[in-house]
């Protein structure tokens, strides 16, 4: 895509509109290599840039390499929604908490019980959920220290009910649980 194209649209909003509306990845071409021209065309995303005049073989490079990223954008992105899907399939409370407490992942189950969203929860101290009464401080990997586990199974009492609660560390390189996935069965 050249940047500076005839008419009323320029080859940036044009990038802009081709990426919100299509799959293509954009290579721009340009002859100017302005720092506000770059930032401006950064924001559609584009998979290359390329300066005028430009060599054949470094076209060729940075097409290969955008339909690369491109195959691998769309594989994540499905697999992302398969997850989603897979989060949400049940009625169980399912979360990923990372080594802040934080909540990386939450399924709609969870966000119902809690009166919101999965989107508003994600980022938000599981220990919230804690004050609300909602989950137990052991649920929420309070102290947990599993030592090499693969999945640590407990039943834990809340608001005058049991649940089955499975808690899968998630392990770094080095040895160390760095997340935490939850599943809570009533």
């Amino acid at each position: 895509m050249d940047i500076h194209l005839a008419g009323d649209m320029d080859g940036i909003d044009a990038a802009a509109w081709i990426h919100k509306n299509t799959a293509i990845p954009v290579i721009f071409l340009t002859a100017y290599a302005d720092k506000s021209l770059l930032d401006r065309a950064k924001l559609t995303r584009p998979f290359g840039y390329l300066i005028k005049p430009y060599d054949e073989r470094a076209l060729q490079s940075a097409i290969e390499m955008a339909l690369s990223k491109a195959d691998m954008e769309r594989r994540l992105a499905e697999s992302g929604e398969t997850t989603r899907v897979m989060v949400n399939a049940t009625d169980d409370l399912l979360y990923l908490i990372g080594p802040d407490g934080r909540f990386l992942l939450v399924n709609e189950a969870l966000a119902e019980l809690a009166g919101t969203t999965p989107d508003d929860l994600h980022g938000t101290s599981a220990y919230e959920m804690v004050a609300k009464n909602i989950l137990s401080p052991k649920m929420v990997c309070w102290q947990l220290d599993p030592r090499g586990e693969r999945r640590i199974s407990f039943e834990e009492q809340l608001n005058r009910g049991w649940f089955d609660v499975d808690i899968s560390p998630v392990y770094e390189k080095s040895g160390v649980a760095g997340k935490f996935a939850v599943r809570i069965r009533n």
